[in-house]
């Protein structure tokens, strides 16, 4: 079991948990979706990672997590560009 936070520490209760950067992780789930990783859309709750995985859907995972964390800056940049 374990947790994905955005912070530069990891929030030990729930008012560290609302100063981190839980907005890139709500976007990065969703990409992460679409990339076939299921994970838990709310980052309070746990990761769960099961003994049947191997090899192959670590690397399938790891491969989604670089098209979903390169997605989720885009789409920051492009938001902070004045149009």
């Amino acid at each position: 079991m374990s947790g994905l936070y955005f912070a530069a520490d990891p929030p030990r209760n729930y008012r560290a948990w609302k100063s981190s950067d839980y907005a890139f992780y709500d976007a990065m789930a969703q990409v992460l979706h679409d990339e076939g990783v299921l994970c838990e859309p709310d980052s309070r709750e746990p990761w769960f990672i099961c003994a049947a995985h191997d090899d192959a859907c670590l690397a399938d995972t790891l491969r989604g997590f670089e098209i979903a964390v390169d997605a989720t800056l885009r789409s920051r940049i492009a938001d902070k560009v004045p149009a």
